[in-house]
């Protein structure tokens, strides 16, 4: 397991900063540096850097922070993104200090919402968040990930079949 000390990742895989704010080490691991979701916080109004499924939307009505947040209003409704085709890099796990995501579920008693990350390898892992009431909550997904793996993409899909879920600050930082 790595250690994380202040936000930086800290072990025999990482060690050591070159002049490009990467980490990387013999071992051949190299971690990108800062936050690696793009538009994250739907702030450019819009759906860029994710692709959709079904129909959700970008709302002003009830933003975590800023102006915008995304809105699930029927089951299935997801945003996906590809790290690895924005960026042309896939993030090692032990890379990463912070992963999450804001969730608020609306007219949805015990709403939940599915977060399925996807493996360079093309394995995934399924996090599902639920019981979600009518007030923001910050969901940590760092720990339910596979420290031997990189992340090539991340979707966030609603599972509630009688409402709808809000999402905002989709973050994933190194």
């Amino acid at each position: 397991m790595p250690l994380k000390s202040g936000g930086a990742v800290d072990n025999e895989y990482t060690r050591g900063r070159s002049n490009l704010g990467l980490m990387s080490s013999g071992k051949g691991i190299v971690c990108p540096s800062g936050e690696q979701m793009t538009n994250g916080d739907f702030e450019k109004g819009d759906f860029t850097g994710f692709t959709i499924s079904g129909a959700p939307t970008v709302d002003t009505w009830n933003p975590h922070s800023g102006t915008y947040h995304c809105a699930f209003w029927s089951v299935d409704d997801s945003v996906k993104q590809d790290i690895q085709s924005l960026k042309g890099y896939v993030v090692p796990v032990i890379c990463i200090a912070a992963f999450e995501v804001w969730l608020y579920g609306t007219h949805c008693p015990h709403a939940d919402v599915d977060v399925i990350i996807t493996y360079s390898d093309d394995s995934t892992t399924t996090v599902n968040f639920t019981d979600l009431d009518d007030t923001w909550h910050q969901c940590d997904i760092l720990p339910y990930l596979d420290t031997t793996k990189s992340v090539k993409s991340i979707e966030i899909k609603n599972a509630c079949v009688l409402g709808g879920i809000c999402l905002d600050d989709v973050s994933l930082s190194c």
